[in-house]
């Protein structure tokens, strides 16, 4: 599935980059969609890492499709890259800039 090799390669990524790795706890998390996905161990890291969270219902949506927007998001925050949203303007008519 596109979703778990996405995740993998996203953590392959974090673990490649010493400076990002930073002390944490792995926590399982309770959300009501995750419990016997395939996916929670890589969710679980991530969301440890505060790279990604659940939906305030409680949920994850393991597999619903992502946007290019929450894409990104991820992948910055895993490789803590931050920008100057001033600087930022979107091309993308999907996308408020």
């Amino acid at each position: 599935m596109i979703v778990d090799n996405n995740l993998k390669n996203l953590l392959e990524q974090i673990k490649v980059n010493p400076s990002l790795d930073k002390t944490y706890t792995i926590q399982s998390t309770n959300l009501k969609d995750l419990s016997n996905h395939f996916s929670k161990k890589y969710v679980d890291e991530l969301i440890s890492r505060k790279v990604i969270k659940g939906y305030s219902d409680n949920t994850f949506r393991p597999d619903n499709a992502i946007t290019r927007a929450e894409y990104l998001s991820i992948l910055m925050k895993a490789l803590n890259i931050s920008v100057d949203s001033s600087l930022v303007k979107s091309s993308y008519s999907d996308i408020e800039s």
